[in-house]
């Protein structure tokens, strides 16, 4: 319990530093998916995912998996998080900002 109050008397410029950095990541992710013709992508109320909707471009989440993942982008299919997810595709954004940028150029050249 020390170490947990000694790190919170601490950490408010750390925690502001990642709260812009996660929010300047959410924000190109959301633009940039929803800038892609059928897809829709919404800002999460908190978390370091979105759970964007290709279902207009791809109804599987499944086949979407595969073809992200074989133009060299991970997701996590939405149909595992039921079957509201079909069509969806869940990505972290806790991550450098380059590695959204390229990973949205792949989306955007792989999906149509």
């Amino acid at each position: 319990q020390w170490a947990m109050s000694e790190f919170m008397n601490k950490s408010e410029a750390y925690l502001k530093m990642a709260r812009q950095f996660c929010r300047a990541n959410m924000e190109k992710i959301v633009e940039r998916l929803s800038a892609i013709p059928g897809v829709r992508c919404a800002p999460p109320r908190g978390g370091f995912y979105v759970f964007a909707d290709f279902s207009a471009v791809e109804p599987s989440s499944q086949n979407l998996f595969n073809r992200l993942l074989d133009a060299g982008v991970a997701v996590v299919p939405g149909v595992f998080f039921g079957s509201k997810g079909e069509g969806r595709a869940r990505m972290m954004f806790a991550c450098p900002p380059d590695h959204i940028d390229r990973c949205m150029d792949l989306i955007q050249k792989n999906i149509k």
